[in-house]
């Protein structure tokens, strides 16, 4: 079943540019990476969880194959998929360690910021950490599907922006 993806935007916010503010870490920051979920790094983990839902979105003007996923707590962009629109990754300021579907750990470093998700006329950002996965491009968390409001008919699989 494909789903269906509405477009009712209830409210657009522009986000302003970030201003750039020097980072320094504290020791015991250095020392521990912060934690994290992300259930879709096997293929037929999304078909039978009810959790999530699939669709395709376009991402800085590329159509993007995205699960929404609203058990992980943050957003994801596939290391191959970046490379092929030629984003450019930063050092996350602290590394995050996430735990897979098959109870293996991950350290990732790098955050691509300010991503554009785009449907119809409206324009959403995202910043999107950089993870090996190959079934989709990005994975939209519940930092990006709280912070727009999103909800998701897990039975009829539609997405509701």
């Amino acid at each position: 079943m494909v789903p269906k993806i509405e477009g009712q935007v209830r409210a657009v916010q522009e986000v302003p540019q970030r201003q750039v503010v020097p980072y320094a870490p504290s020791p015991a920051a250095e020392q521990l990476p912060a934690t994290g979920r992300v259930y879709a790094m096997v293929p037929h983990d999304h078909d039978t969880s009810g959790a999530v839902v699939e669709g395709m979105l376009s991402v800085n003007s590329f159509p993007t194959r995205i699960l929404f996923d609203s058990r992980a707590f943050h957003s994801f962009i596939s290391y191959v998929f970046m490379i092929r629109l030629q984003l450019v990754a930063q050092p996350l300021h602290v590394p995050l360690s996430v735990s897979t579907p098959l109870g293996e750990m991950s350290l990732l470093e790098s955050i691509c910021g300010r991503c554009i998700i785009s449907l119809d006329e409206s324009k959403f950002v995202v910043d999107l950490i950089v993870l090996s996965m190959s079934k989709f491009d990005v994975i939209l968390g519940i930092d990006w599907l709280s912070s727009y409001h999103v909800s998701i008919d897990y039975f009829a699989k539609i997405v509701n922006l």
